[in-house]
């Protein structure tokens, strides 16, 4: 490309299109010879009759140098051949001689052919070209000119075939642009003529909004309005063709075009794989939620995809897609849905943008802390790893990308939610089959090892608190976890006085101290008696800490109250 300066991205993909003038060729069609119908025989013979009557009529105009330094002139010595034949277009004998003989120039051997069949009184027989590009025509072949070339010479007054003649010479380096009512060749200079390119575009398969007078300026296609060009937001390219016209094109306005927008441009030039010499491209595409300047390495690859994409390497309802993945293959960190960016620090907005049950969710929150390289999932679901620390999504689901994971991290995430480790863990792992649904995987093991989940919300683990406090710690966990029923014989059975203590506080907040006051001393009674109502309020934390939104700062201040209350010098732990 011309030079792809950007403001955004690019896909790898997309099926390669040939044209005349790339390295393989050819893909044209020949279809033999046919009967020549009436109006073929009418057209046919209203072109050859132009070339001996106004033969100089069917070439294109000059109009920049054909020559660079001191090297060989071969527009002109071209010309020069063909003016030799049109001074003898009269001259039968002579353009019998010239059309078959070996070497020479080929467009004059054509010229030469095409004449001599001007010649002929009926024209019953014809050959056929048919090309996908160009369409179909018909030809008269006389000589040993180019098959292409005797199709070009013949139909001089079709835009898009008349080119096929001189793709030899747009092959050593020079440009021909044709349009309706205009043939010029600017020879070694891409210099694209204003009203050929004006016509391309108002018969392109995109519409666009022409600037004042239909020429030079702004040319804005109809998914975007003029106020966004150049900026981010709506993703699009501005062709900057060297002619003064500037083509601001959506990328959405490619997607589902019947016919391509970029061959539709590129198929009245020759050579018609080098749109890209006549403009510099500007890509403004950047992920959704992406802030910052974009980086070198992301526009680079960018602007190689468009270069694909002008030399008719790749199709437009690519296009878009390859783009994005040009800016995402470059990009270091972060989450990624689709084309929607979260930066490095927004994990948790991540999370909540995925599908995925609460469960799934916590299993991505577990995933992203143990995850030690970046990671792809296709849309097959398919993961791949990266070398950069991206975790990049093509479908936003929390079960795409943990089973893309659960190979290489399935232990640690059993271990981070269940503290599920060693063969349980493996056995675990190894059932749950790659594709199954993590969703109803995750909620069947929660309700296996709910007690486990619950124990982990509790922020001290047992035995780090000071006595009492560490027995009312493991009280409120079980009668929680498992009931109140074990915690009424835990409670009888405490070890020390102030665990006993602690014990009957727990039996008055439950309403069972009249059955079981026999069990306590007095002074046992007392001192619990005053503790129920902070241990109380530490079971009703309790309930809020266990809670699909709790979280621990209720229950830490329940429980340094419960501290002050009996008297425990000791502070209590971080958690």
């Amino acid at each position: 490309m011309g030079g792809s300066a950007a403001r955004g991205e690019r896909v790898q993909g997309g099926n390669p299109v040939e044209f005349p003038g790339q390295k393989k060729q050819q893909r044209f069609r020949m279809r033999g010879i046919k009967k020549a119908s009436a109006g073929v025989q009418e057209r046919l013979r209203r072109n050859l009759d132009i070339l001996l009557d106004d033969p100089h009529a069917t070439l294109p105009e000059v109009t920049g140098p054909t020559r660079k330094g001191f090297g060989r002139d071969r527009m002109k010595g071209a010309l020069n051949e063909i003016e030799k034949v049109l001074r003898k277009r009269e001259n039968r004998k002579w353009l019998q001689k010239r059309m078959t003989r070996q070497g020479g120039d080929g467009i004059a051997k054509a010229y030469a052919g095409s004449l001599m069949a001007a010649h002929e009184e009926e024209i019953s027989t014809v050959s056929v070209f048919n090309d996908p590009l160009y369409g179909s025509a018909s030809f008269v072949q006389r000589g040993k000119g180019t098959r292409l070339s005797m199709v070009g010479v013949q139909n001089h007054s079709n835009p898009k075939i008349r080119l096929l003649a001189w793709l030899e010479m747009a092959k050593r380096g020079y440009w021909f642009f044709s349009w309706s009512k205009g043939f010029v060749c600017t020879g070694v200079d891409p210099a694209p003529p204003v009203e050929w390119l004006a016509e391309a575009l108002r018969g392109a398969p995109v519409a666009f909004t022409e600037p004042e007078g239909g020429g030079e300026g702004l040319w804005v296609s109809k998914g975007m309005d003029a106020d966004s060009v150049g900026s981010v937001g709506t993703d699009h390219l501005l062709l900057k063709f060297t002619n003064g016209i500037d083509v601001a094109l959506a990328l959405a306005d490619l997607r589902s075009l019947k016919d391509s927008f970029v061959i539709s441009a590129a198929s009245t030039m020759v050579p018609t794989n080098e749109l890209g010499g006549l403009l510099e491209a500007e890509i403004h595409c950047a992920p959704e939620g992406f802030d910052g300047d974009i980086p070198d390495a992301a526009s680079e690859a960018m602007g190689a995809v468009v270069d694909r994409w002008l030399g008719l390497n790749l199709e437009d309802g690519v296009l878009s897609a390859d783009i994005h993945d040009a800016f995402a293959t470059q990009l270091t960190e972060g989450y990624l849905i689709g084309r929607r960016y979260f930066p490095a620090d927004a994990g948790a907005e991540f999370i909540e943008e995925l599908q995925g049950g609460a469960l799934e969710k916590e299993a991505v929150e577990a995933l992203l802390d143990v995850l030690e390289d970046g990671v792809r999932v296709d849309a097959s679901g398919e993961g791949h790893t990266l070398a950069s620390s991206l975790v990049r999504l093509e479908t936003g689901t929390a079960n795409s990308l943990l089973t893309a994971t659960w190979d290489e991290y399935g232990l640690d995430l059993l271990e981070a939610l269940f503290d599920i480790t060693g063969d349980e863990a493996e056995q675990i792992q190894s059932k749950q089959a790659r594709g199954r649904g993590f969703g109803n995987f995750l909620r069947r093991l929660d309700e296996q090892q709910s007690g486990v989940r619950k124990q982990r919300k509790f922020p001290w683990r047992e035995g780090v608190l000071p006595t009492p406090l560490d027995f009312a710690d493991q009280l409120v966990r079980r009668g929680r976890i498992d009931g109140l029923g074990p915690t009424i014989s835990m409670a009888r059975k405490a070890g020390s006085d102030v665990d006993l203590a602690m014990g009957w506080a727990w039996l008055v907040v439950h309403g069972k101290g009249d059955g079981e006051a026999w069990h306590f001393e007095s002074d046992t009674r007392d001192k619990g008696g005053d503790w129920a109502p902070p241990l109380e309020r530490l079971w009703e934390a309790a309930e809020h800490l266990l809670g699909e939104d709790g979280d621990a700062s209720g229950y830490i201040e329940a429980m340094e109250g419960l501290r002050r209350a009996t008297g425990t010098i000791a502070e209590l732990p971080e958690p």
